[in-house]
């Protein structure tokens, strides 16, 4: 899979396969080649999956109950 094709993966993973979006952004990062890095995902429900398959990764989650988070590495802040 190349990169321009990961957020239609996760779509689609999410309408065709049923996944909800944690399954399916982990999932799609998870069938590319190890260190490439990951994505920051949001669904219809604000539910956010910022799975990376890299060392680390830069990231940040905020949300209108005053959540405002910044992380590099998986076990920072909750982020995964």
């Amino acid at each position: 899979m190349d990169d321009s094709s990961v957020a239609y993966q996760v779509c689609a993973r999410m309408q065709f396969a049923r996944q909800n979006l944690e399954q399916a952004a982990s999932g799609t990062i998870a069938t590319l080649p190890q260190d490439t890095g990951g994505i920051i995902s949001v669904d219809a429900a604000g539910s956010i999956a910022t799975p990376f398959n890299s060392l680390g990764m830069f990231r940040g989650r905020a949300d209108s109950s005053g959540l405002f988070a910044v992380s590099i590495w998986e076990e920072e802040n909750g982020l995964s």
